[in-house]
């Protein structure tokens, strides 16, 4: 049964109407009725409507970054694109089961068409990087849902993009375990600080031993957040 567009209300809803009639005893006058059961109803589709948006923001406040399961190293990856001048960032950061930082990279793109490419372009990056580190089990995370369903089910993308959606299938074969998921944008911090680095600063550059002092107080975050 197809019921998109219905409005339900609650039984009390029902209760109060027939109340608002009650009211009006033996002789009901209608315009009073009526203006009573407008008022009501303005009423109750206020409180309902404050307590979803209530609730809304209170379960996006509470979405983080989560760790992988022990064995498996987890890449968060984030595209920047200006559509001024064409230009883009790819931020990819690398972290353990406990949060801790493996590896970082800023990388700047100039020519780039559409912030799909910019995002898929991160995903190729990112999963040569785990190749370059010799990576067997791998989560790769980002937050462009249309990248993830062309790599994972061959939805249809921007045919340009084809080529890297065609490579990053292919060099998953490499890993044992792989997995590629789309995340909101809450759970993808450190990525996107990292993404907006490289464009903004026309800046391409990897660390291995330390993080960079920008994604520093998001990282410590994140961790205390995985070890509470």
């Amino acid at each position: 049964m197809d019921i998109t567009g219905t409005r339900w209300f609650s039984p009390g809803f029902y209760q109060t109407q027939w109340q608002l009639v009650k009211d009006d005893g033996i002789n009901p006058n209608p315009e009073r009725t009526i203006l009573k059961a407008r008022s009501f109803i303005s009423e109750h589709t206020t409180q309902i409507n404050l307590h979803h948006n209530t609730t809304t923001r209170v379960s996006r406040r509470n979405i983080h970054w989560l760790s992988p399961p022990d064995d498996v190293v987890k890449i968060n990856i984030d595209g920047s694109y200006s559509y001024s001048n064409n230009t883009g960032g790819i931020g990819l950061m690398v972290r353990n089961f406990a949060g801790e930082h493996q590896a970082a990279e800023c990388i700047y793109l100039t020519d780039v068409g559409s912030a799909a490419q910019a995002e898929c372009m991160g995903l190729w990056e990112a999963v040569k990087l785990a190749q370059s580190l010799n990576m067997k089990k791998v989560h790769f995370e980002l937050d462009a849902k249309t990248v993830v369903e062309a790599v994972n089910n061959n939805v249809s993308i921007d045919w340009q993009l084809l080529n890297f959606v065609k490579d990053i299938q292919s060099f998953f074969s490499s890993f044992s375990f792989w997995k590629c998921s789309y995340i909101p944008k809450e759970s993808n911090k450190v990525a996107d600080i990292l993404s907006k680095l490289a464009r903004e600063n026309d800046l391409s550059i990897a660390w291995s031993s330390y993080s960079p002092l920008e994604i520093r107080a998001q990282l410590a975050l994140e961790k205390s957040l995985v070890l509470n």
